[in-house]
């Protein structure tokens, strides 16, 4: 039941959103993945949000939980209690954190697998009405892997193997890896400033009146 809940709800609906992408950018699988990406977080906007406030509310709460862990050091349990009632007073929920994520995780394994599938050009479940608009006629179709000269069916792993960590070829791929991982920062940093969540001011410097 858990997996037919899966492949309705959440697999199925992003599989065709994803082909329709990929058709509409001129069968592109790069670009596709791309426009899926900024979707899916705006999708997650509401789940970061909890999650920042959550962060921002713990972060406030360190100056007091260090004067409890030095005040009830030597009694644990009182300690506990004390932390507990704290949490309670500034509306701080631990385990909200955990609920705030587990949409983040749920959709990311989701992405992955369709990658996967796409790659391997398995496209069972695909909706008729996308297929035929994705597809039309082609019994056998193969999606184009190709993003500006990178073959998205390889990674910077399995060219190392073969070719060597500083191979030519692998540099790009490489690349391509670590803009990801820069658009990601640059986009956290971005939520934490609409989130309007402060900058650490680092000690030994005033602030100006």
């Amino acid at each position: 039941m858990f997996q037919t809940i899966w492949r309705t709800v959440v697999f199925l609906p992003f599989l065709n959103l994803m082909m329709v992408f990929y058709h509409i950018f001129g069968n592109n699988f790069g670009l596709a993945v791309i426009a899926m990406a900024v979707v899916i977080r705006l999708l997650l906007i509401p789940s970061t949000k909890s999650q920042m406030n959550m962060t921002k509310k713990m972060a406030s709460l360190k100056p007091e939980l260090t004067k409890l862990q030095k005040k009830y050091a030597s009694n644990p349990q009182k300690l506990s209690e004390e932390q507990m009632k704290l949490y309670k007073k500034v509306g701080y929920n631990p385990i909200g954190c955990l609920g705030s994520l587990l949409p983040q995780i749920i959709v990311l394994y989701a992405i992955i697998n369709i990658i996967n599938a796409i790659s391997a050009n398995t496209f069972d479940g695909l909706y008729p009405f996308i297929r035929e608009y994705v597809f039309g006629s082609q019994v056998n179709p193969l999606i184009n892997m190709n993003f500006f000269g990178l073959d998205l069916h390889k990674n910077f792993n399995e060219i190392a193997k073969t070719s060597g960590y500083f191979a030519p070829e692998g540099i790009a791929y490489f690349l391509l890896a670590a803009l990801v991982g820069l658009v990601q920062y640059l986009s956290t940093k971005f939520m934490q400033k609409m989130q309007g969540t402060p900058t650490p001011v680092k000690k030994g410097k005033k602030n100006e009146q």
